[in-house]
């Protein structure tokens, strides 16, 4: 019987969660990806956020979580 692993979640969230989790608008969001501040991955025109990194990003203190 093969052993299962717990599924971690997703290594990657949308845009739309990546600004609930953090508390902030499209604008913001947009200025942070084009500072390299939160960097993005784009699957053709769907832009994506690393979890890691928006929760780096609110661990350092710079955003507080909201959601």
């Amino acid at each position: 019987m093969p052993s299962q692993t717990p599924n971690p979640g997703p290594a990657f969230i949308s845009n739309t969660r990546a600004r609930k989790l953090l508390g902030v608008g499209k604008t913001t969001l947009q200025r942070w990806r084009e500072s390299g501040k939160l960097p993005p991955y784009k699957v053709g025109q769907i832009v994506f956020y690393r979890v890691d990194d928006v929760n780096a990003l609110i661990e350092s203190g710079k955003v507080r979580r909201i959601a």
